[in-house]
């Protein structure tokens, strides 16, 4: 990339990546009505790990990530950590990306090839990165708004729908489902940002890294645990257990003097910008850290590698969306390894160098 993402920048891409969650809620995750406890204690425990991230990328130095961890490690061991955020950053990106043209199929096109869904947005997501990191940002920073105040004038018109004693009774007979659930509302989506660390890195104002991953935080899950309580006022256990997709079928409800109706097509429009977005900063962090790995050869090449790879990895996923990302922790093991532990690893190293140095 031959421009740097100002911090500035990242805190819309931040926030984009979570509501990319908030538009793609399924049965996946345990949607009961107390869902939105486990997301808003998730929240709470991704506070300590955003934090370090953002304290992580003001130690690094100059040369990005990879660059200050081979000051202090040597070239082999920052190689493979560049390897395994660029497995994680493409693993992840194709994931959204068989979410979301499965979402294509089931309600618009179920004939249609999933890669003929799946290219354009990966080609659109390349051109995002090809010129600069910057204009990703740009992206982000123009779409966001627009996203924001859609999403909630779908909710605005909800309100009729509203049925609040869809969250009660809170906990009862769930109290064992308390830790499991809160730690699958953390690890996804909310451990989701600190792949954000590769990119923090490379800023040249890098030192507000932490503010920028809270304001992040604040905003964009202050969003999520607000979809999510609408989605469950809306739409009761039943209905939210037995959907696809639960905030695509809260807005198929609205219908406002027969004015507004069919608002769900809005959250398929939304998703596209949203996941362009995510899409556009995982394939950054793959190419940054393939870059990395060749010594900066082949720069064209890897653009098209990374965005065939991710076509591929995302056809080759399982069947049923509904089973890619399953309920159970033991499938969530990469993900508490390489975006919480992987971090927190990074800045412990940073942190142990630079005291060993001031020594």
């Amino acid at each position: 990339m031959r421009d740097q993402l100002k911090t500035k920048m990242l805190f819309p891409v931040g926030v984009m990546v979570l509501l990319t969650s908030v538009i793609t809620q399924s049965r996946i995750y345990p949607y009961t009505h107390n869902k939105w406890l486990f997301v808003a204690l998730g929240a709470l425990l991704a506070v300590p790990l955003y934090f370090l991230t953002g304290r992580a990328a003001a130690l690094c130095g100059e040369g990005g990530l990879y660059g200050g961890l081979e000051r202090r490690l040597g070239r082999l061991p920052s190689g493979g950590f560049a390897l395994v955020f660029m497995c994680s950053a493409l693993l992840t990106g194709a994931g959204l990306l068989r979410i979301f043209c499965q979402l294509i199929q089931i309600v618009t096109l179920p004939e249609t090839p999933l890669f003929l869904i799946a290219a354009p947005l990966v080609c659109a997501a390349l051109a995002l990165i090809y010129k600069g990191a910057t204009v990703l940002g740009r992206w982000a920073h123009f779409s966001l708004p627009i996203v924001i105040v859609v999403l909630l004038l779908g909710y605005l018109l909800s309100t009729k729908n509203l049925e609040p004693q869809n969250l009660l009774p809170v906990l009862y007979g769930e109290w064992q489902d308390l830790v499991p659930y809160t730690a699958l509302s953390f690890l996804n989506p909310f451990s989701l940002l600190t792949l954000l660390l590769v990119p923090y890195c490379a800023c040249a104002d890098r030192e507000r890294s932490s503010r920028s991953l809270l304001l992040t935080l604040l905003l964009g899950g202050g969003l999520f645990l607000l979809s999510v309580l609408m989605n469950i006022m809306i739409l009761g256990d039943g209905k939210a257990l037995s959907t696809y997709f639960t905030t695509y079928s809260a807005f198929s409800f609205i219908n406002v003097s027969s004015v507004f109706q069919r608002m769900e097509s809005l959250i398929i429009l939304l998703l596209l910008v949203c996941c362009i977005c995510f899409l556009g900063i995982c394939l950054h962090i793959f190419t940054n850290s393939l870059f990395y790995l060749t010594k900066n050869k082949f720069r064209t090449p890897s653009f098209f590698l990374s965005g065939a790879a991710m076509i591929v990895l995302a056809i080759l996923l399982k069947d049923s969306t509904m089973s890619l990302f399953s309920s159970r922790l033991s499938n969530h093991v990469y993900l508490a390894l390489t975006q919480v532990a992987l971090p927190v690893a990074v800045f412990c190293i940073f942190k142990w160098k630079s005291a060993r140095k001031s020594a």
